[in-house]
């Protein structure tokens, strides 16, 4: 299933596919919401919001994700779930 790897933490495993959303400023609850909805998938999302504000982290997961995303605006849960039914990993 996947996984939700939140600043600062970094999984090292370049087996394991990335995907990177910006505008994503989610707390523990929304985060455990996501794994649970999502499917049996194996990648991490990394969520990423302005007030982190650092540069080297968000270029560095950009670097190593297959997908960046930008959650503005979007129905959090739903709008991944479509994600998630077309991501090949």
């Amino acid at each position: 299933m996947p996984r939700v790897i939140t600043y600062p933490d970094i999984d090292y495993d370049v087996d394991r596919p990335k995907v990177l959303i910006r505008n994503a400023n989610w707390d523990a609850e929304m985060c455990q919401r996501v794994v649970n909805e999502l499917s049996e998938k194996e990648y991490d999302i990394y969520p990423y919001h302005t007030d982190i504000n650092d540069f080297q982290w968000e270029e560095g997961i950009r670097a190593k994700a297959r997908v960046t995303l930008d959650a503005e605006g979007k129905d959090t849960i739903e709008w991944l779930k479509e994600f998630d039914a077309g991501f090949e990993v």
